[in-house]
C-alpha cells in the first residue's frame, strides 16, 4: 500500500484541523500471503476456485460501487486480475493473497459496499502409491 502524508500550509500562522476526512474513489485491499505448500509437504498446489460475498446497500447502484479481485502469486509476484466470483483460479504455484479492488463513481462518496467472506479452494498434489503382486 502507497504511504502518504497530507500537509496543511498557511501564510504566516498556524492553521487549525477540524474534522478533515479524505475519501478517495477508489483504493484495495491485499491480504496477507497463505502459503499452501508449508501444509503440503513443501509442494506447490493446484488452487481451485475463489468466492466471496460483496453486499451493496439498497440506496446504491451496482453500477457505481464496484470491486473486482486479483489474486497474486506471492512467490513470484505473478498478478491474475479480474478473477470472477465462484470462477476457476486453475493456476499452480505455492503461496497465494487477494486483492480487492473498490471503486465507486457516486459523486457523493456515502455508498459503502462490504466484501467479506473471501474462500479460495486448493487441492494438495497427490502420490500414487500402489503395490503390485507377482
Amino acid at each position: 500500500m502507497t504511504q502518504w502524508k497530507l500537509s496543511l500550509y498557511d501564510n504566516g500562522s498556524f492553521p487549525v484541523w477540524e474534522e478533515l476526512r479524505i475519501i478517495p474513489n477508489n483504493g484495495y485491499y491485499q491480504s496477507p500471503s497463505f502459503n499452501a505448500a508449508l501444509v503440503n509437504d513443501g509442494n506447490p498446489v493446484v488452487w481451485g476456485a475463489a468466492s466471496w460475498t460483496l453486499s451493496i446497500p439498497a440506496t446504491a447502484s451496482a453500477a457505481t460501487e464496484t470491486a473486482t479481485v486479483d489474486i497474486i502469486d506471492t512467490g513470484t509476484g505473478t498478478v491474475y486480475p479480474g478473477i470472477t466470483r465462484d470462477g476457476p483460479i486453475n493456476r499452480v504455484f505455492n503461496s497465494i493473497s487477494f486483492k480487492v479492488n473498490l471503486a465507486t463513481t457516486n459523486v457523493n462518496y456515502d455508498q459503502t459496499p462490504v466484501f467479506e467472506d473471501f474462500t479460495v479452494t486448493y487441492l494438495p498434489r497427490t502420490t500414487i502409491a500402489y503395490m503390485k503382486n507377482d
